[in-house]
């Protein structure tokens, strides 16, 4: 009776851990406590499994013991938090001791990540032989005017050296040879860079699924252009208030 009980333990341990291998740790480092919401509807929403978010709060007004209280019913979601005066590579770096998957995600707290996202992105893994999944063209949300467009056309389903950083989805086994520097801005485009001179593919999928929200004032998010400055890069797609149905597929 007990080499059955054991025998079947062991199969269930392989079992767990081949689906581990196969989910995904979403990452979300955060220094603004309005984007909660958000965080959570985005990691919610996804349709793939199995999966689970590490939020890192990287403010020091930000309160670890309330927002452990807001997720304890959620059993996939955990809350670190780091100094602020740590850099966004930083946050990243301290998440990945944490992963239980064997693929990880970077969501940014502030844009949208369609129900479809995740499972896109996976699904890309292994006809192309990549390591690291993303998307170079994407649908930028400029708020203010309403307008949505696809930021730098034409790069999609195919092997490239630029991928947005909100898109990054990355095999595990990667992060033995490259980490995120220790930047606050640009800390992907160099993780991009590194991998690409380990010889690490890298690969872009389709625009769909994924809009990067730019709101009304740029000086609040890291990267500071303003709409007039980002369309020229841009290809416009529509004037409206519900983008929802135009980015996904």
């Amino acid at each position: 009776m007990q080499l059955q009980y054991s025998a079947n333990t062991v199969r269930l341990n392989r079992a767990k851990l081949h689906m581990q291998q196969q989910g995904v740790s979403i990452i979300t480092c955060s220094n603004r406590p309005e984007c909660r919401d958000n965080i959570l509807a985005n990691f919610f929403r996804q349709d793939f499994s199995p999966k689970e978010l590490l939020i890192i709060l990287n403010s020091n007004s930000m309160n670890l013991r309330e927002w452990r209280m807001w997720t304890a019913g959620f059993p996939a979601v955990r809350v670190f938090q780091v100094d602020e005066s740590q850099s966004q590579g930083a946050c990243l770096n301290y998440a990945l001791n944490y992963i239980n998957m064997g693929y990880a995600a970077k969501f940014d707290d502030d844009d949208y990540y369609a129900p479809g996202y995740l499972r896109e992105q996976m699904e890309v893994f292994p006809g192309s032989g990549a390591h690291v999944v993303g998307k170079s063209s994407w649908f930028i949300y400029f708020e203010d005017s309403q307008t949505l467009a696809i930021f730098n056309p034409n790069h999609e389903n195919s092997y490239e050296e630029y991928l947005t950083g909100a898109s990054l989805v990355i095999k595990r086994e990667v992060f033995q040879e490259v980490k995120f520097r220790d930047f606050s801005v640009g800390e992907d485009l160099w993780f991009l860079k590194d991998c690409m001179e380990k010889g690490i593919v890298i690969y872009s999928s389709s625009r769909f699924n994924f809009v990067g929200i730019r709101r009304p004032n740029p000086e609040s998010h890291t990267w500071q252009e303003s709409e007039e400055q980002i369309m020229p890069r841009c290809e416009f797609v529509a004037h409206t208030a519900d983008y929802g149905p135009l980015i996904i597929r």
